[in-house]
């Protein structure tokens, strides 16, 4: 990225006003050609049901942003807007820390005991259509910690934990107050066995995993903004 378009980008992502962003980027439309900008809005589109949620054992969902809905702004959008209305795909999936799956996990892995309320509140959340788990900022953090045999076990029963997440069957969840996948135990395995495969084939390739380094930082440093921007909201109400 040259000099001037990181000035044109910085004025358009620091103006006064989400007009003032629209009317720049269009000032410099041809030359912001496979830009995509996204900015949280009080007024924006919602993005998902995900987003910032609170539950009452004091778990949380965030998202980058204070505010649940986004104003996206490239070349497509934007055109689309000048017809009427625009449509644009934004993927909202929920990821968990190591911590936070690490507690949900007994309750995953054959448990059959009633879950307490706080974790079937956390569940219930979990299994709706339109909440969807990722896996990935998970799969990125242990890569190559499979490279150790010890963890690498730990990370399958993590990556099948996360497959039942994905598959959650509702009606037990509701009428039994149990966590278990609508799928069989061989097919919760061999989905497990095909990724845990496809990330050893990545492994042998110094390009991927320079890249999922790249993935990896470039994933903290959004965090440690989810972190500002949540700590700033909250000292705004203290």
């Amino acid at each position: 990225m040259n000099q001037s378009k990181m000035l044109i980008l910085n004025e358009i992502c620091t103006a006064n006003s989400l007009e003032e962003s629209l009317m720049l980027f269009n000032l410099h439309f041809d030359s912001l050609r496979s830009y995509k900008i996204v900015f949280g809005a009080e007024d924006g589109a919602m993005p998902g049901f995900s987003t910032n949620h609170n539950f009452s054992d004091g778990s949380v969902v965030r998202s980058l942003f204070s505010t649940d809905s986004v104003f996206v702004l490239d070349q497509e959008t934007v055109n689309d807007m000048r017809s009427g209305s625009a449509t644009y795909p934004i993927d909202y999936s929920i990821s968990m820390d190591t911590q936070a799956i690490s507690y949900l996990e007994p309750y995953i892995i054959g448990n059959k005991s009633r879950l307490p309320s706080d974790f079937e509140e956390i569940f219930k959340f979990i299994s709706r259509k339109d909440v969807q788990v990722d896996p990935m900022p998970y799969v990125l953090e242990n890569l190559e910690n499979l490279l150790d045999p010890k963890k690498a076990e730990r990370i399958f029963e993590k990556i099948k934990a996360y497959e039942v997440l994905r598959t959650i069957d509702v009606e037990a969840l509701e009428k039994l107050g149990i966590v278990q996948s609508t799928l069989s135990n061989a097919e919760l395995m061999k989905s497990a066995q095909e990724l845990i495969a496809s990330l050893y084939q990545d492994l042998c390739q110094p390009g991927i995993i320079k890249q999922v380094e790249f993935n990896f930082n470039f994933s903290y440093w959004h965090l440690l903004a989810m972190i500002s921007i949540q700590l700033s909201e909250s000292q705004k109400y203290n």
